[in-house]
């Protein structure tokens, strides 16, 4: 019942209280209107993203080697105007986001990153917060044929995925069960959140 968008010449963001339909989602990917998705729904969430609002390479080819080193998937995403997005996906009834949280949060310590914003910004919806942050969907329409908002390879970190939606297609899901031994690999008190370092490209 509520989704983000921007205006794509000013950059100002808004707010829209209405349901998200399959016209907002063509929208989006004709390049008419952006889509900005609220991740968390209550305490459970189906996707997280990692923002690092920089262009050096390092650092998400660093958190995606240390997530892959712990079993589970990142997919990096060219962002809209600088710096990249890691996306991890969860299984399809989703996860409790202060566990995914809490994973993404010491990996980010883990490559020296500890303040790079992680989305969503909270664990829980509550009498204070009522949507929490939106972050803007990949495959914006008109900033996909300038390689931006796309999937890119991370073998050729510069190079998008050929074929953006057999990517997605099979996109490897992460369960809580996951979350939860990777939480105890990295021997993590269960209701903490930790927050050395990686060279640029």
């Amino acid at each position: 019942d509520v989704y983000g968008t921007y205006d794509p010449d000013t950059g100002r963001v808004r707010q829209v209280k209405a349901p998200v339909t399959d016209d907002v989602l063509l929208a989006h990917l004709k390049g008419q209107q952006p889509y900005g998705v609220y991740l968390l729904m209550k305490d459970i969430i189906r996707a997280l993203a990692v923002d690092f609002d920089s262009d050096q390479l390092c650092y998400p080819l660093a958190f995606r080697a240390e997530a892959w080193r712990q079993g589970i998937f990142g997919y990096i995403e060219r962002s809209k105007s600088k710096g990249y997005h890691v996306w991890m996906f969860f299984e399809e009834q989703g996860v409790l986001a202060r566990k995914a949280r809490q994973v993404a949060g010491q990996i980010l310590s883990t490559i020296g990153q500890p303040h790079t914003e992680i989305f969503p910004k909270q664990d829980v919806l509550d009498e204070h917060t009522s949507y929490g942050n939106f972050i803007n969907a990949p495959l914006f329409g008109a900033f996909v044929p300038k390689g931006r908002t796309v999937f890119v390879h991370p073998g050729k970190p510069r190079q998008p995925y050929s074929d953006q939606w057999e990517l997605l297609a099979g996109v490897q899901r992460i369960g809580e069960g996951k979350l939860d031994e990777v939480i105890g690999n990295y021997g993590l008190p269960e209701a903490d959140q930790p927050r050395e370092a990686c060279e640029s490209d």
